[in-house]
């Protein structure tokens, strides 16, 4: 059936998201927010500059490592400035 292609289709390519072309995502069973762009500076000097932090992508990261195969979704207020 049409919901069971697209429900394996967006387990197939990341929880919630379907592939192009099937059908509309599954609800969300979480939403996490607080988006952050960081600049890391190594004691030895060393440098990363834009990287996404903050703790919405490392909760969201951390959510769907669950057994359950929880869907999670992202959501910020971006500035400009976002990579």
């Amino acid at each position: 059936d049409a919901d069971a292609d697209a429900d394996a289709a967006a387990a197939e390519h990341g929880g919630g998201v379907p592939a192009p072309g099937h059908g509309a995502p599954r609800a969300l069973d979480l939403v996490v927010f607080t988006v952050i762009v960081d600049d890391l500076v190594a004691p030895d000097g060393g440098t990363k500059m834009a990287v996404l932090g903050g703790g919405g992508p490392q909760t969201a990261f951390g959510l769907r490592c669950h057994p359950a195969g929880l869907s999670v979704g992202l959501a910020a207020g971006v500035g400009p400035d976002m990579p």
